[in-house]
């Protein structure tokens, strides 16, 4: 085998002889393989390859893992703006609503409308008013202070209960401006508490519909002069500032025919007005003429003539012709001056009013014979008043009171007493009134407003005995007031009964209920205690009284 291996040996080791030696030397070298400085290189060179794979793959591990956590926060940044999204959205979904309630916050507040320049107020209420009265007036609602049943009337044993919505009333105002210091105010109110039958203008015009007021009002700014024309309150009414219409005073209770001393009218009327600087307001106004006779009528005149006397006539056109409208020639004339201060930050409001007023009859003497004559009697009357409206506590409490006296004020106080009675030659005699009236109006809430009224008109008698030895005139002793304290006949009984005086006390509450963009929604409680006195006749003074209960549910949609 050795031999075998030797010759295989010699075999391969013939050629390498035979090259040349520089080849022969390489070939040992190759055959040898690499020095160990080549093999410490290569390893050097494979380890930096292998430092810098590493790098290589730790730089992408660092970028894997980068990109993940920006892919995360990429995620996270498109959920946070998907929500923003859906935010950003629902705002814009909401932004027509905001920017319609933003719009109406930022229009002008007003309760007007508007047409060819004028500016247009509406106003009134619904009512519903229940009435419990002890006595029964076969009233609406409207009481008469002055003629409650007495005890020989059925009426005065029966109570009365209504109910009734005629108290609602409509008014329209219209506002215009000429120019800068011409100002134009149109005012029209309507109730539904006229009766056609009796239909008067007595202290109201009772018409139907009821005209409560309508009337042009020109205001001169510049000059401080207003001219008012048309229906409205007296200006006997007191204010509570300065002198100007929608400006009244007016007791603040349920019954429509206010209360006995407060001194008022609504009527035709033409009226300047006049303010000056420092509070001062003066007015003056002709209004429309009614007269109130009370009493007995002489029969013949001391000279032994007989006597016809005609205060009035049938109404013709326009008027009831079931109604006697008196006789007139003249307006009644009103003046008043008012002002206006401050006491201790209260606002104070007094003023005093001068009445001017002619009555006039026709007398006939010696009717139907030779001797016959008809003359006109007129005679002159009037009145004058006080005033005051203040706030006695800011916001909280405010006091009125007024006080009238004069000879021919009957209609102008709420009992529409009788203005005139008769002289013994026929003609018309004034009678002295006195009225006076007090009140407290407290507002402990803007909810609860409460009252307190107390007023009183007494009249003085004037009578005598005629011609014929029979007692004429207004509250005489002579005349026969037996049969007015029973219902049971009195033989020789009569009830003349002329009333002496009339008084109130009232109390009441008002509760708003609702106050806001639908108007305003309250109700009302009162109560009354009044009382009728007599002057003495034949048989006594008689007196009565009633008791009223009333309760009012009032709607104000504007």
């Amino acid at each position: 085998m050795k031999t075998i291996h030797l010759l295989l040996a010699g075999c391969a080791l013939a050629p390498v002889i035979a090259q040349p030696a520089e080849a022969a030397t390489a070939h040992r070298r190759h055959a040898a393989g690499p020095t160990s400085a080549e093999l410490a290189a290569r390893l050097d060179a494979l380890a930096a390859s292998n430092a810098a794979l590493q790098a290589r793959v730790d730089a992408l591990t660092t970028a894997l893992a980068d990109t993940k956590a920006a892919a995360a926060k990429a995620d996270e940044d498109a959920d946070r703006a998907a929500r923003g999204l859906s935010l950003a959205q629902s705002k814009i979904d909401t932004m027509p609503a905001v920017a319609a309630a933003a719009a109406k916050a930022a229009q002008p507040k007003t309760d007007h409308l508007y047409y060819k320049g004028l500016s247009l107020t509406l106003g009134g209420y619904v009512d519903m008013t229940g009435i419990y009265r002890s006595r029964n007036q076969v009233s609406d609602d409207t009481s008469t202070f002055s003629k409650l049943p007495f005890a020989n009337n059925p009426l005065h044993n029966q109570d009365e209960t209504r109910i009734s919505g005629r108290g609602s009333r409509v008014s329209l105002k219209a506002e215009g401006d000429v120019s800068k210091t011409i100002h134009l105010t149109g005012y029209g109110e309507v109730d539904f508490l006229g009766a056609a039958q009796t239909a008067n203008n007595n202290e109201t015009s009772s018409y139907n519909p009821r005209l409560r007021q309508g009337w042009l009002n020109v205001d001169f700014a510049d000059a401080g002069i207003s001219v008012l024309a048309g229906d409205g309150w007296s200006l006997a009414t007191l204010n509570t500032s300065g002198i100007k219409p929608l400006g009244e005073a007016i007791p603040n209770v349920l019954e429509y025919s206010y209360m006995p001393g407060f001194v008022y009218a609504r009527q035709g009327e033409v009226r300047v007005t006049k303010r000056f600087a420092g509070g001062l307001t003066v007015a003056g106004a002709v209004e429309n003429p009614a007269t109130l006779v009370g009493g007995t009528a002489p029969t013949k005149s001391i000279a032994g003539d007989a006597l016809t006397l005609t205060t009035g006539a049938a109404g013709v056109t326009a008027f009831n012709s079931a109604n006697t409208y008196t006789l007139h020639s003249a307006p009644d004339v009103i003046v008043k001056a008012a002002y206006d201060t401050k006491l201790a930050e209260r606002n104070v409001h007094v003023e005093a009013f001068g009445l001017y007023r002619q009555f006039e009859d026709e007398v006939t003497r010696n009717g139907a014979t030779s001797l016959a004559s008809i003359s006109k009697q007129t005679t002159e009357g009037g009145a004058v008043g006080v005033g005051v409206f203040a706030n006695v506590v800011p916001k909280l409490l405010d006091l009125q009171a007024s006080f009238t006296s004069g000879a021919g004020l009957g209609r102008y106080a709420a009992s529409t007493l009788s203005d005139v009675t008769y002289r013994a030659d026929g003609s018309l005699k004034p009678l002295k009134e006195t009225a006076w009236m007090v009140g407290l109006t407290l507002r402990p809430t803007p909810q609860w407003e409460l009252y307190a009224y107390d007023g009183a008109e007494a009249l003085d008698a004037s009578n005598g005995v005629d011609g014929a030895g029979k007692a004429f005139g207004y509250g005489s002793p002579l005349f026969n007031n037996a049969q007015c304290f029973t219902i049971a006949p009195v033989a020789g009984g009569a009830c003349t009964a002329n009333l002496k005086s009339v008084s109130q006390a009232s109390l009441g509450v008002w509760r708003k209920l609702y106050v806001g963009n639908y108007g305003r929604f309250q109700y009302g409680l009162a109560y009354s205690y009044t009382k009728d006195r007599t002057f003495g006749g034949i048989g006594g003074a008689p007196t009565v009284d009633e008791n009223i209960i009333m309760t009012s549910i009032r709607y104000y949609p504007f």
